[in-house]
Formats: C-alpha cells, structure tokens, sequence
C-alpha cells in the first residue's frame, strides 16, 4: 500500500531523486536487462512455444515460454483441443491434462522426462489419490530417474468447472 505524500512539503531535489528511482525502478521490469560477468547488458530471452495438438491460450498468456534451459508451461485442464471442452469426469479430465502438457513439452523439445517442477491444482483434495495414481503411471522412469518436486492443492474453483489444473517447469535437454 502507498503513502499518499504531502508534495508541497517534499524538496525539489527529493522530488527529483523519487522520480530517477522510480523511473529506473521502470526501465529495469520492461527492459528485463541483467548484466554478465563482464558488465555487458545481455537481454533476457523468451520463446513463445505453441501447438495445435493443446488447447490454444485463451487470454493474455502463452502455452509455454522457454528462457534459457527452462521451459514453463502454464496450466492445464482436461479440455480437448478439438472440440475446446472439459471431458467428462475426473479421470478423463486428468488423462487428456496430461496428454495435452505432453503435447506443448513436445512442442518446445521436451518430454515429460524434463519435467522438475509440477504444481497440481485440485477442485477437491480427496481426489488426490487418484489423480496421483493416474499421474505417476504416467511419469517415465519411475525409480530410475529423480521424480519431478511436487505442490499439490484443492483450490476453491477452477476454470470452466475443471476437476483438475497441473502446470509444469522442465529442463531443456541439453544432450
């Protein structure tokens, strides 16, 4: 929250400072620069990843976006990309959640393998169990490779009534 300030009682050289710090405060969120070890200004860069084969980005968001060796995908529900519908249940839903996070990993050359980072939204906790039971048989590797880290939660609604939401960061295989 803001302190609404007296500005007639502030200096004009305090007032100047405010605005420089304000205005840098500006320049660095739009320009997103960072600097590396040599002090050059190097430009963060981000990949739009899309696919038809998952439900299209329905507002101000994209599927997934790559920087560097990570790629974040936003969050899916059981909608198919076909018809733009959540199936029915929470099985189906679940399955074609999975089905279309594999598809936009695909897209951006990943596969669930990549996958480190999950966060499991679900209209009611007590489905847990078998979304999980869905989710691991679905994971590859199982006791091979280091399972991804997990948040899981029941949120108090979801979008378009969806059962379940999963979002997901991966590595970009450097191999």
């Amino acid at each position: 929250s803001r302190t609404k300030i007296n500005k007639s009682r502030i200096s004009k050289s305090s007032r100047i400072r405010i605005n420089k710090i304000r205005t840098s405060r500006i320049k660095n969120k739009t320009n997103r620069i960072k600097t590396n070890s040599k002090n050059k200004i190097n430009k963060i860069s981000k990949i739009k990843i899309a696919t038809n084969a998952a439900p299209p980005a329905t507002g101000t968001y994209s599927q997934a976006i790559r920087t560097g060796d990570l790629v974040f995908v936003t969050a899916q529900t059981g909608r198919d990309p076909g018809t733009g519908k959540l199936e029915e249940g929470l099985e189906a839903q679940t399955r074609r959640m999975l089905s279309n996070i594999d598809a936009i990993l695909n897209a951006a050359g990943c596969s669930p393998a990549d996958i480190v980072k999950v966060t499991l939204l679900l209209a009611d906790i007590k489905d847990f169990k078998a979304v999980d039971a869905i989710y691991s048989a679905w994971l590859p590797g199982m006791g091979v490779t280091p399972l991804p880290v997990r948040t899981a939660f029941a949120a108090a609604s979801l979008p378009a009534g969806a059962l379940v939401m999963l979002d997901v960061i991966a590595a970009f295989p450097t191999d």
